[in-house]
């Protein structure tokens, strides 16, 4: 996978994030996708086989991309996608950082209720191996992010229901897209 177009022209202070994953191997994620081609690296590994959604919807804006079954997606599926990366601060585990940057566009999400926004970040990441969800919604006063990893088959199926369901609301028929790409082989249980 060529995921070169997918690093060009990182921000200052994304410069500073991949310093901090790749040289120093911080607990630092990155997630990106332009719709045609999507790259997820997890503890300094770059994945193979994955779903990756990233939905995110504010008042001016929203952009639903990723891949889902081996197929790169942006939804609505006549909306041409940004260049969307998200990087996910996980080195204190008590306080989980979004960086959502899109379109030229970069947002700082964090818990800090002094920071007044109506951003929504929601981010499903799955594997054979387990699945990670993250959200961040700048409505709530308290308690604006939460990053929930799983490893049992039984808890994974019920969290994948949760943001499947959050997602569909968001994003009218993407449950029923996602259906459609269905059937290859890491959709099927």
């Amino acid at each position: 996978m060529n995921t070169k177009n997918l690093m060009n022209k990182f921000t200052e202070e994304e410069h500073k994030f991949a310093h901090l994953l790749f040289d120093k191997k911080e607990d630092i994620q990155l997630l990106m996708s332009d719709g045609s081609q999507s790259c997820a690296i997890v503890d300094n590994t770059m994945l193979d086989l994955y779903n990756l959604t990233i939905a995110f919807i504010n008042k001016d804006e929203s952009v639903c991309v990723g891949t889902y079954n081996k197929h790169s997606f942006s939804f609505p599926l006549n909306q041409e996608a940004p260049l969307t990366r998200v990087w996910l601060d996980c080195r204190d585990a008590k306080d989980i950082r979004c960086h959502f940057i899109s379109d030229g566009k970069y947002y700082k999400l964090s818990k800090n209720p002094e920071i007044k926004n109506d951003n929504l970040l929601i981010v499903l990441l799955e594997t054979p191996d387990f699945v990670q969800f993250s959200i961040y919604d700048g409505l709530l006063i308290n308690n604006r992010v939460s990053h929930i990893f799983l490893t049992a088959s039984h808890t994974k199926e019920k969290i994948k229901t949760i943001a499947y369901s959050l997602l569909n609301r968001s994003f009218s028929g993407l449950s029923e897209y996602f259906h459609q790409l269905e059937g290859d082989t890491f959709g099927k249980k």
